[in-house]
């Protein structure tokens, strides 16, 4: 592991939490992070954070290794300290697996989430798709987080225009129902943010339209529950933002980047779906898991992609700054960063190519879905 940059004038407690008041911002980056098939490129990390520990272990982690769809599989690793990760006795990655998702009539696997309920259950959520009317959540539960019940679709898609569940952010709601948001690209426009809740974490509501900060076209999201608030870190393709909301359907926040880029070969390309918890700091302090993209490859299918450790981070405060950029290869990549991509990645990564096609729809309707 290398730990770069680490500010740290009070050290952890002997069972690896934080000083109750400690100020100091830590960097851990990049984590070592156990892989199923050795290649330590990981992308899409959620994080659970039990106090006093679940099944034996403080910290669990879904991620997908990442790049590559082949590799992109749900797979859970634990943690006693948020840095040191390993495979927790008993398991085997991926917890779910190509064949399976290829089984059930999809392409590839995406955007993993973990949520521990009331009851003490653990949930994986993770999206799989195929193209245009092939796109679903699906969920698995367990309560040891080692033996895993089978897949069991919660929502899916088929309207000809395919991304409508990305990235689903559960969260226990401040009244103690499930809540889960998802991006939706369906009006070919500005991407939005959708809101659903759920009693059993099967069964879920019609989903509502959240009012967003204008400026920011989101594409992957976390949400957390603290302090009487929800808390939402958002990714637009290569940077995050932090929002807030009471309700969890009027969020409010700055454009101003939340986390700026650390200067180093882990993030020079920005960052991708990222999550938090909060710490146990009077002040609203987060310890947050970032994905970055090293820039290395001649696209990002290409770039190696590790997940780094902000500790003790505020967020509300904005990134002070931002690691030197180089504009060319950056507009280099933008142009490459479309080549030989999906439909799917296609049209939801261009902002110009929805704008242009979403004139000529009639009235700028979005399609209509079928039923699952």
């Amino acid at each position: 592991m290398i730990v770069r940059g680490a500010q740290r004038s009070r050290s952890s407690q002997p069972d690896g939490t934080q000083p109750e008041h400690a100020q100091d911002r830590e960097t851990w980056w990049p984590l070592d992070i156990p892989t199923y098939d050795g290649d330590p490129s990981v992308g899409h990390p959620s994080v659970v954070f039990v106090p006093e520990g679940w099944n034996g272990y403080r910290y669990w982690m879904a991620f997908t290794p990442f790049p590559d769809g082949r590799r992109e599989n749900p797979s859970i690793v634990v943690s006693q300290d948020g840095i040191r990760w390993w495979v927790p006795d008993g398991l085997s990655n991926p917890v779910v697996s190509a064949d399976e998702i290829r089984r059930a009539g999809y392409r590839y696997n995406s955007d993993p989430e973990l949520v521990l309920t009331p009851g003490g259950r653990m949930l994986l959520y993770y999206r799989p798709f195929s193209g245009p009317g092939n796109e679903a959540i699906l969920y698995k539960r367990s309560q040891d987080g080692v033996e895993w019940s089978s897949g069991q679709m919660v929502l899916c898609n088929q309207a000809r225009y395919p991304v409508e569940l990305l990235s689903p952010a559960v969260e226990v709601g401040m009244d103690g129902v499930l809540v889960m948001w998802t991006v939706n690209g369906l009006n070919l426009g500005r991407r939005v943010i959708e809101r659903r809740t759920s009693v059993d974490g099967l069964q879920w509501s019609p989903p509502e339209r959240c009012s967003v900060p204008h400026g920011v076209n989101p594409w992957h999201l976390d949400v957390v529950a603290a302090s009487g608030l929800y808390h939402m870190l958002v990714n637009d393709r290569s940077r995050l933002f932090y929002w807030t909301s009471n309700d969890g359907r009027t969020w409010t926040g700055s454009r101003r980047e939340a986390v700026g880029r650390s200067g180093t070969v882990h993030d020079a390309r920005g960052h991708y779906r990222s999550t938090f918890v909060a710490t146990r700091s009077p002040s609203p302090r987060w310890d947050v898991w970032i994905t970055g993209q090293n820039g290395a490859g001649r696209n990002v299918f290409w770039d190696v992609w590790r997940i780094g450790l902000l500790r003790n981070l505020d967020l509300a405060a904005g990134a002070s700054e931002e690691g030197r950029r180089d504009l060319w290869l950056e507009w280099r990549w933008r142009w490459q960063h479309l080549r030989g991509r999906s439909l799917e990645q296609v049209l939801i990564g261009t902002d110009r190519l929805r704008w242009t096609v979403n004139r000529f729809m009639a009235g700028g309707q979005v399609m209509q879905k079928a039923r699952c």
